[in-house]
């Protein structure tokens, strides 16, 4: 029986552990806007991507969390990092910096749309969550994941042509399975 735990155990991990890019490619002069940025798999991905000389822009629900993370990659890395305030679960939010993004950073050379803190604060993005609605009466995990990000992407998306090759990037995860 022990065994078959162990060998569950390290399948397990071979599975969760897949391989990672570790190329020396570099990104400079390249903004780069990511949703949830500020925490878990958003947060590495910045970090990343700063090493690589990006210009990266956090989105996050929570700014004073977002300056804390921004501060530190920038210190890590010494490329900047901005922070903008949004809540994916509130459309008029996203409404709101998404007209930001396009005062102060005309092109838009990748977007990440990583899932983002909703209003549950145990969860990266939102899944399996009791049942509740956005402020606009979409149901939560929907709204966020889904809707959220779409309307972001489709605001941003005259920001995004303007800067050849761009590439629009969504993260997910293997929870579906």
């Amino acid at each position: 029986m022990l065994i078959i735990v162990i060998c569950c155990l390290l399948i397990l991990r071979w599975y969760v552990r897949r391989p990672m890019y570790k190329g020396k490619a570099r990104i400079d002069g390249k903004t780069i806007v990511i949703t949830g940025g500020n925490t878990g798999i958003g947060k590495e991905t910045a970090r990343e991507l700063a090493k690589r000389g990006g210009k990266v822009v956090i989105l996050c629900r929570n700014v004073v969390k977002g300056n804390v993370a921004a501060e530190e990659i920038q210190k890590e890395t010494n490329s900047p990092v901005d922070v903008y305030e949004v809540d994916l679960t509130d459309l008029q939010s996203i409404r709101k910096c998404a007209e930001d993004l396009k005062e102060t950073q005309p092109k838009i050379d990748i977007l990440i749309n990583n899932a983002e803190y909703g209003n549950l604060p145990l969860f990266t993005g939102v899944m399996m969550t009791p049942k509740l609605e956005t402020k606009d009466g979409l149901e939560m995990q929907i709204g966020t994941n889904h809707f959220g990000h779409f309307l972001l992407t489709l605001l941003l998306l005259n920001n995004i042509k303007a800067s050849p090759p761009s590439r629009i990037i969504n993260v997910s995860s293997l929870a579906h399975e």
